[in-house]
């Protein structure tokens, strides 16, 4: 098998783990395309991304600005770093972040989970949720109905942020339903963040602000004390 060959299995195959979220298969085969390809944007974001949700967030750090060295533009990239440094309690390098992936991608729905993600964390934001909240909205997806409602919540907004955490549980048991009936996806040709499907594809799929385990339990949480 040829150099080039093989770094394409081994993207195929972390795609395929990475969307699947099986991050502990994902991890020593990340390390070996990142042995044969240390810039290979895909890879570095995938394992910055895993690093963050296994709490290595240093290490995420450190990789996730080893990407942005390489594409200091990248939208993806720049809302990665607004989640790790979220994590890090660094809430101001959080929303320098989101706010320079959104003047660069605002329509992806990614840089919209990270801006409105950020937004409770800056002064006088009430305006400024109240625009973007319903583009988020409109991804129609269960994670972004979980940050849009913490979002309402911290301005104050507690009726609007039940009804869409109500919408965000019952999105999230559809789609439990539908992956439990689904088989396994195919591997699929990694595009890396740069490729055609770039908002379509596992980028959009990961870099988020919760685990999926974890999402519906802390919907269900804050629902309650919400209500």
């Amino acid at each position: 098998m040829d150099s080039d060959t093989d770094i394409q299995t081994l993207q195929n195959e972390v795609k395929q783990l990475y969307d699947a979220q099986e991050f502990v298969q994902a991890l020593p085969k990340l390390d070996a395309l990142l042995k044969r390809d240390p810039n290979n944007l895909t890879a570095l974001l995938y394992k910055a991304d895993i690093l963050c949700e296994f709490g290595h967030r240093q290490q995420s750090l450190a990789i996730a600005q080893h990407a942005l060295d390489i594409a200091p533009k990248n939208p993806i990239i720049l809302s990665l770093m607004s989640k790790i440094l979220d994590n890090l309690a660094d809430f101001e390098g959080s929303v320098h972040y989101a706010k320079r992936a959104y003047k660069i991608a605002p329509q992806l729905p990614i840089v919209l989970k990270a801006y409105v993600s950020a937004l409770p964390n800056t002064q006088n934001s009430a305006p400024l949720i109240a625009k973007i909240v319903p583009r988020l909205l409109a991804t129609k997806d269960a994670e972004s109905d979980n940050i849009a409602a913490i979002a309402l919540e911290s301005v104050g907004k507690i009726p609007e942020s039940i009804r869409t955490f109500r919408a965000g549980i019952r999105r999230f048991l559809v789609l439990i339903a539908n992956t439990a009936k689904s088989p396994p996806p195919p591997a699929t040709q990694a595009k890396g963040i740069y490729g055609q499907n770039q908002a379509n594809t596992a980028c959009n799929q990961g870099h988020a602000r919760f685990s999926r385990s974890a999402l519906l339990p802390r919907a269900w949480q804050l629902a309650w004390n919400l209500s």
